[in-house]
């Protein structure tokens, strides 16, 4: 309960509650939030004719609900001992214009308080009560003072709704508030959080248990119904597990699978992307996709090291030539730094990256065995 000063106010009349009004496209005027207690904020409608005696300083003063003709807001309009408020935008304005003409003072006082909008007893005899619930089922309640006067199941919103005979310009999915874009966004929400809840992921460590691996790609390609998968997927991560190198490039590590020419659609991709990352992998890509048609993936729990090497490699231009020089696969550190070792001095290669020399003498040694950034 408010701790404002409460006034003896008296409901005269009930006034009634309009469809048009309250609950149509001028409804957010006609209700006013009303807190009584920190948890519980109650919409008060303003009910059209509705009218009360509230008693100032020895004065009664009569407020009523009206609606404006043009506006569809609801108006108010206050008397006493014969003075008149005139039609006034807020219950405030109207009682203050009558006081001021009475009393020829500049007391001010609050339209709520004095309409009684913070008096629990006439809340309760101006306001129905709607619960609407979804659980297995939808149900609806309906209170007045606290009594329930009406209960309702149905499977669906619009069942309920049309078993009670009001409200008919709206469906119950409207009533029940599933189409409010806020509710929408929150039941989206809800829905990817309860999906992810029954995703399983893992982590490179786990790619040797090849029921993890077979988990996995069942709910990432086969259930997205992506064609053209082979039974030998699964040498994609056995085989980089076995390496000491954390960065793939993708797509092309795709090819061990796939034939040399074959054009991925980007719903394959957004399979295999999904599913990498639910294997544990990160893209750590360095620059804008739209720039080139590849990414970097690291296998590493903590991809910090990978990416800054990466982000030192694309500053420094080294990456965008090795990558116009091998566009067809980079298998990890030392292949990548094995495009351009050779074209490097070590002190140049040091500074650059930060590394020693036993890196920089394996890619130079891959180059030579392999060819510059060839799979090994």
């Amino acid at each position: 309960m408010s701790k404002k000063k409460q006034y003896i106010v008296t409901l005269l009349a009930k006034g009634i509650i309009s469809e048009d009004l309250h609950y149509g496209i001028y409804a957010r005027n006609w209700w006013e939030p009303c807190k009584f207690n920190e948890n519980c904020i109650n919409p008060i409608p303003y009910r059209l004719f509705m009218s009360v005696n509230c008693c100032l300083n020895g004065k009664n003063f009569a407020i009523t609900v009206i609606n404006d003709e043009q506006t569809h807001n609801p108006c108010f309009h206050c008397i006493c001992d014969g003075k008149d408020s005139g039609t006034q935008l807020t219950a405030t304005a109207a009682i203050n214009n009558t006081y001021s003409q009475i009393f020829s003072n500049k007391t001010k006082y609050s339209g709520l308080a004095v309409m009684g909008f913070d008096n629990e007893v006439i809340v309760r005899e101006q306001t129905f009560a709607f619960v609407q619930c979804i659980e297995d089922e939808c149900s609806l309640d309906i209170y007045n003072e606290g009594i329930k006067l009406y209960h309702n199941k149905d499977t669906t919103p619009n069942k309920i709704w049309e078993t009670i005979g009001i409200l008919k310009k709206y469906d119950g999915a409207t009533l029940f508030g599933i189409t409010d874009y806020n509710i929408q966004q929150i039941l989206t929400e809800l829905n990817k959080l309860e999906k992810s809840k029954n995703l399983i992921t893992c982590t490179s460590d786990n790619w040797k248990n090849i029921d993890i691996l077979n988990f996995i790609f069942e709910q990432n390609i086969k259930k997205r119904k992506i064609a053209n998968t082979f039974s030998s997927w699964s040498k994609l991560f056995t085989n980089w597990y076995d390496q000491t190198n954390t960065i793939i490039q993708f797509p092309t590590i795709l090819y061990q699978i796939y034939p040399k020419n074959y054009q991925f659609q980007e719903k394959e991709l957004g399979a295999w992307r999904a599913m990498f990352c639910a294997f544990g992998c990160t893209n750590i890509t360095p620059f804008m996709k739209k720039r080139h048609l590849i990414e970097f993936w690291t296998k590493a729990p903590d991809p910090s090291s990978d990416r800054e090497n990466l982000a030192k490699l694309f500053e420094s231009g080294i990456l965008q030539k090795a990558l116009e020089t091998n566009k067809r696969g980079i298998d990890g550190n030392v292949r990548i730094l094995s495009i351009i070792a050779e074209n490097f001095t070590y002190k140049k290669l040091k500074e650059k990256f930060k590394i020693g020399s036993d890196i920089i003498n394996s890619a130079r040694k891959h180059a030579r065995l392999n060819g510059p950034g060839a799979q090994a």
